[in-house]
């Protein structure tokens, strides 16, 4: 189980990933859908800095769940300069980077408006640029103006209120199971910021050459 290392005024969101079935629900997706029943996600924020983590990720192991979401190390959001920050280790060199990517969703806010865990959401559809795959994701969200926080789990990220629900390009969805405010601060952490790698830094696109550059 997750034990959460927490800092001043901040929160933490509870997310459970489902894996939406479809006709042609391949080997891969059932076994992120047996993962996820065992692994919860956790989304720690305050006004500045979201760290997005799982059960798996701080037991140091990566998850078919954890990999479907594209999670493979905690995810940072840096909410000042629209951009993310995530350790990743490529398998056949063992060389470790420090991934910045920029925020990526572009949003358009709807007026349809639904309650979820009795909050009021509004519904917000967008894209998601892909820089290794062909075409781009299609992502809808809900969220919540009531809590003015402009997060969200995975690379979901950028409108005014806290996503309740996010679904990517109709294969899975995040959905909030609960939320806790002002967690008490431990005081032997290290705060979100401090937790940015700063090493062998690149952005995602030199990083996916080089993946690819490996693996040739």
């Amino acid at each position: 189980m997750f034990t959460p290392l927490v800092y001043a005024q901040t929160h933490i969101a509870t997310y459970e990933l489902t894996v939406i079935e479809k006709e042609n629900y391949d080997e891969f997706l059932v076994m992120a859908q047996e993962d996820a029943y065992t692994n919860n996600f956790y989304l720690i924020f305050d006004k500045d800095y979201s760290l997005f983590t799982s059960d798996n990720i701080s037991s140091d192991k990566v998850g078919m769940s954890d990999a479907i979401a594209s999670l493979t190390n905690e995810l940072i959001f840096d909410k000042q300069q629209k951009s993310y920050h995530i350790e990743k280790t490529i398998f056949n060199t063992g060389e470790t980077y420090c991934i910045k990517r920029s925020e990526l969703v572009e949003w358009q806010i709807t007026d349809e408006k639904k309650i979820i865990n009795n909050i009021e959401c509004y519904r917000a559809v967008g894209t998601l640029r892909s820089y290794n795959k062909t075409g781009d994701n299609f992502i809808d969200a809900w969220f919540a103006p009531s809590i003015p926080y402009s997060y969200g789990p995975s690379y979901f990220n950028g409108l005014p209120g806290l996503i309740l629900m996010v679904v990517d390009n109709n294969q899975y969805f995040f959905s909030l199971s609960e939320i806790h405010f002002d967690v008490e601060m431990n005081k032997d952490s290290k705060t979100i910021p401090e937790k940015i790698c700063t090493e062998n830094v690149i952005t995602y696109q030199e990083y996916t050459k080089i993946l690819s550059e490996t693996n040739n």
